[in-house]
Parts: structure tokens; C-alpha cells; sequence
């Protein structure tokens, strides 16, 4: 008896939990909460705009905030999308299925137990009963907020906000072609303005494999045209010049980036390694080696226009990327792995002048003389009876104090 008015008690209590969203609709007061989140977000993106525009929010703290601001958006957002669809669902109940639930619950629970249960059963312990093994794995979280901001910008593509915090997400997942294409809608329904012509320039750049073609040239021109300040543009454009060849005026660009920039910037390292590059290329005295970088990515600018043809490519625009988000031990590891590969295409190309004037730097900038060394040696061996290109990469190493071993001096 004591088990059939327990059994009762829980059967009243699931009826009244199962009817009471019938009863008493809910969801529009979340929903609203949702929504009005929502709102608050897209405000917060805007004044983080309009603070980078006036230059009182570095692009570096910028970017975490931003990146900070679209997670919760998207969360928000995810929210009141399902707090709508919740609170129909819930509106077209009618009250003759309320009936038929708190009547039929009751009567086909007791039958069904009258036919198949065992009140006076033992109980049998839940880990006897335990499937071995763990359940199916869950997407990340940002996985399906971005599913979701994708699903409701498909609903709404005029969605100009929407757009404008996606694009970035794009860019940092390295889907280049959507990042293009969600910068150029938001340009298009929210307006121009530094952050988002510098985030799609960038996105060309990276589509391209790390050249700045014309139209992401023209795109860091338009973003530096609405904030001349705007550092990760110019940045851009003086890479530009570099893979142009014009070395005067991209030691120009680098060096007043250099004097604009934070100290710990994430591209200050390439920058003043542009900078060295630059300048002896361009025939310029070369920098107190105080001034040098500390980052062997001196080849940053030989990514070169076609029309250069360098014979070993500097890093892209995804590793550049890469590493300005990186501390100091992966950065140095990152380029590390990048000398080793600059070493290993020398081997099979010895005859590259440019290419060994470049490991030599990078080792001496890593700290690293003896492979400087051995690297010069190697260099002066390598040009045989090239006086100029040993001329060159000896002027190079005195420059920094960098003497060959033995082996590698030509009798």
C-alpha cells in the first residue's frame, strides 16, 4: 500500500511539473534577458571601435576584447534563439492535450506497471547496471555558437553586426575565404572604418599565401585613410614595399612602425628584422647590432612579387600570424623551425648568396655564433670564385662580429 500512494505522490508531481509550462507559459521573460544581452554586446563592439579609433585601446588589447565580446554575443545570441523556438513551442499547446497528459499519464502508468512491474523486487545497484566505455563525444563549445551565429546570419544576412563579429573568428581559424567574405558584407552593411578594411586586407594576405596583392594594398590604404594610426596596417604596407623591392622606402615604413609600435608588440620582432633586411638590401649602413632584432625572420620580406623570383620564400601570412600570438619560448621555437628549414633548402641550393646572408643573421640574432660561424664558413665555400657574392656575405658578417671556422676559408 505505502509503495501505490508513493508511486501516486511522484505521478502528481511529474504531471504538475510536465503541465505546468502549459499552464503557465514561460520562456519570454529569458528570452527578453536573452535578447537584451544581446543588444548590450553589440553596443560594447561598437565603443570598442570607436575606442580603437581614437587610439585609447592598443589593436592588441582590442583583439582580446573583441575576441572576449563575440563569445558572449554568440552565446546570447545562441540563447534567445532557443528561448524563441521554446517559447512557440510552448504557446501552441493546446489545453486538450493538457487534459489527455494529466489523465493519461496517471491510467497508462499504473496499467503498464500492473502488466510488466515488480513492486516487491530487490533492488539492483546502478554500477552493476553501468555500461563500460564513455559517451559520444561533444563538439567545443565555440563550435556550436559558431554553428548557431552561421545558422541565424543565413536566416538574417543583412545582419551587418553579425557579420562584423564572425569575420575575425573566421581569420583566426584560417577559413580565409569566409573571413573575406564576412568583412566585405559587414563593410558593406555597417560602413568603412580602420578595424574591419584592416581585418579583410589581412584576409587577402593570407588568402594569397602571404603576398599583399593590389587589392588588399588598396584595402590597408582605405583603413589607414579613417585611423592613420591604425598599426597593423601599416605593419602590412610596409611588407608590401619589402616584397615590392623597394628596400629605401620599406626601411622607412618599418622604422617609423618600429617608433610607433609598443615594445611588446607582436610584430615588433619581424619589424625590426624587416628593417635590417631592408637596409642592406637597399645599400644603407647597417644598424648598431643592439638595434637588431631579436627574431631570425629577417626573410619576412622575401616573400616576394613573381617578378623577384627568391630562391627560399620567408614565412606567410599564417605563420606571422601564428607566432605574433605565441610567448616568447614557442615564438623562438616557431622560428627556430624556420632556420632549420632555411638550412636544409641551402644544402640543396649552395649557390643562393642572398640565402646564406640571411642564415648567417638569423643565427647571430638567435645568440647561436658557432652555427654563424660554421654558417659562414660554409657560405664562403659555397661561392667558389664569386669574389663579389664573398665580398658581400663577409661585409655581412664582420657587421656582426661573425668569423668563419677554419674549414670553410678558402686557401
Amino acid at each position: 500500500m505505502i509503495f501505490w500512494l508513493i508511486a501516486a505522490a511522484m505521478t502528481a508531481g511529474i504531471v504538475l511539473v510536465i503541465l505546468y509550462p502549459v499552464l503557465f507559459p514561460a520562456g519570454t521573460a529569458a528570452r527578453t534577458r536573452a535578447e537584451h544581452d544581446v543588444e548590450v554586446y553589440r553596443a560594447q563592439l561598437s565603443e570598442l571601435e570607436t575606442d580603437v579609433e581614437r587610439g585609447t585601446l592598443s589593436s592588441e588589447e582590442a583583439e582580446t576584447a573583441r575576441a572576449e565580446i563575440a563569445r558572449r554575443l554568440l552565446k546570447a545570441d545562441a540563447a534567445a534563439s532557443a528561448g524563441a523556438l521554446k517559447g512557440t513551442a510552448g504557446a501552441r499547446w493546446p489545453l486538450a492535450v493538457a487534459a489527455v497528459m494529466a489523465l493519461g499519464v496517471p491510467i497508462l502508468s499504473v496499467a503498464a506497471y500492473g502488466m510488466f512491474g515488480a513492486p516487491g523486487l530487490q533492488d539492483y545497484p546502478l554500477s552493476a547496471r553501468a555500461v563500460p566505455g564513455g559517451g559520444p563525444s561533444i563538439n567545443p563549445e565555440v563550435d556550436q555558437l559558431l554553428a548557431a551565429a552561421e545558422a541565424r546570419l543565413a536566416e538574417n544576412p543583412d545582419d551587418g553586426q553579425g557579420w562584423n563579429v564572425i569575420a575575425p573568428i573566421y581569420l583566426r581559424m584560417g577559413r580565409t575565404d569566409d573571413a573575406v567574405d564576412a568583412f566585405q558584407k559587414a563593410i558593406s552593411l555597417l560602413g568603412t572604418n580602420a578595424a574591419r578594411e584592416g581585418g579583410l586586407g589581412e584576409a587577402l594576405v593570407q588568402q594569397a599565401g602571404g603576398e599583399v596583392t593590389e587589392e588588399a594594398r588598396q584595402a590597408f590604404e582605405r583603413s589607414l585613410k579613417d585611423n592613420p594610426d591604425y598599426l597593423p596596417s601599416r605593419f602590412f604596407l610596409a611588407l608590401d614595399l619589402s616584397q615590392e623591392g623597394r628596400n629605401e622606402e620599406a626601411a622607412t615604413a618599418w622604422q617609423s612602425l618600429i617608433e610607433a609600435s609598443p615594445e611588446n608588440a607582436p610584430w615588433m620582432n619581424i619589424a625590426r628584422a624587416g628593417l635590417a633586411d631592408s637596409r642592406q638590401k637597399a645599400g644603407l649602413s647597417p644598424l648598431p647590432e643592439s638595434d637588431l632584432a631579436a627574431s631570425s625572420a629577417a626573410d619576412v620580406t622575401s616573400t616576394s612579387r613573381p617578378s623577384q623570383a627568391p630562391s627560399v620564400p620567408g614565412p606567410t601570412a599564417e605563420q606571422m600570424a601564428a607566432a605574433s600570438g605565441m610567448n616568447a619560448g614557442d615564438r623562438r621555437a616557431m622560428i627556430e623551425g624556420m632556420v632549420s628549414q632555411l638550412a636544409s633548402k641551402l644544402a640543396q641550393n649552395p649557390d643562393d648568396a642572398e640565402g646564406w646572408m640571411r642564415l648567417i643573421r638569423s643565427y647571430s640574432v638567435l645568440g647561436e655564433p658557432k652555427k654563424a660561424s660554421d654558417a659562414l664558413a660554409r657560405a664562403l665555400g659555397a661561392m667558389g670564385d664569386n669574389e663579389n657574392a664573398r665580398s658581400e656575405i663577409a661585409a655581412l658578417a664582420r657587421s656582426l662580429g661573425v668569423e668563419p671556422t677554419q674549414e670553410g676559408q678558402t686557401p
